[in-house]
């Protein structure tokens, strides 16, 4: 297996690890879990998740500090985000009755997180 090949592979894991970490936290604070790296034609949704009348979709990133985490947020990446949504939106209508949040769940080291309610607007 070539350097790269295996880079990608352990970046894969430690983002599948991040994102069961973030379920885990979302559920010890009150969040039910209704779907994990959900597929749409326009991309991936890490995390969909309600509490009361939120549907919360949570871009879960893993990086090394708070800084590179942000960055990792990037309009490109939001796009696509949003775009996944519409295209669930329009095809599940489970969906319909709650308010939309975006959020961000950054995993750091060590254990640390943060859980940021809101990270950006659409709807």
């Amino acid at each position: 297996m070539s350097t790269s090949a295996h880079q990608r592979k352990q970046a894969e894991r430690r983002g599948r690890w991040a994102e069961h970490f973030a379920t885990m936290i979302l559920r010890l604070k009150g969040y039910k879990i209704h779907a994990q790296r959900t597929r749409t034609p326009f991309g991936e949704i890490d995390i969909i998740a309600t509490k009361r009348n939120i549907l919360a979709i949570v871009e879960v990133k893993r990086r090394a500090n708070m800084q590179l985490a942000h960055d990792a947020l990037s309009t490109t990446n939001i796009r696509r985000i949003e775009q996944a949504v519409d295209y669930l939106l329009a095809n599940e209508t489970w969906t319909r009755d709650k308010d939309i949040r975006f959020d961000a769940f950054f995993v750091f080291p060590r254990g640390r997180f943060q859980h940021l309610k809101d990270a950006w607007r659409s709807y």
